[in-house]
Formats: C-alpha cells, sequence, structure tokens
C-alpha cells in the first residue's frame, strides 16, 4: 500500500518555474482576496510575512502559503474566534 504525502510550498514553487517569487502588495491582495487596504494593515501589524527590497515591500508566494496553512491550523485548535 502507498503511502500519500503532502506537498510543501516550495515543491509547489519548484514544479512551476515560471511562478513569480515575490509579488506586489496588490497581487497578494488580490490572491487573498481582501484590500490592498487590509492586506497593508496586516502589514503594518507585522501580522503577515514581507520582505522588504530598498522601499519596496513584497510578498513571498510560498510565505503566504504558509502563512495562510498556519493560520488556519491555529483557528481549528481554538486560536481565534469570530463572534
Amino acid at each position: 500500500m502507498s503511502s500519500v504525502t503532502a506537498a510543501s510550498p516550495a515543491d509547489d514553487f519548484h514544479s512551476n518555474p515560471n511562478e513569480k517569487l515575490l509579488i506586489s502588495a496588490k497581487e497578494a491582495a488580490r490572491r487573498l482576496s481582501i484590500s490592498e487596504r487590509s492586506l497593508w494593515s496586516l502589514t503594518n501589524q507585522r501580522r503577515i510575512p514581507t520582505i522588504r527590497i530598498g522601499r519596496s515591500v513584497r510578498y513571498s508566494v510560498i510565505g503566504l502559503e504558509e502563512w495562510i496553512r498556519q493560520s488556519t491550523q491555529s483557528q481549528y485548535r481554538g486560536g481565534g474566534s469570530r463572534t
């Protein structure tokens, strides 16, 4: 019987070499289905991973995927309430 293992975000990136490593705030907000204003709020609160290059702020696709995964896991463990 074979076992199935989950692919890591790095594996996903390497399987699609045309995928960008870093994306702009506009693209990150679009991919997360949130407003740019909400993204900047998360960024300023240091609640979302960023990469600064000079004065530019970029978001790692892999970092965002991992942030989503960790955020989802903490909600299922009772780490957050939406009521």
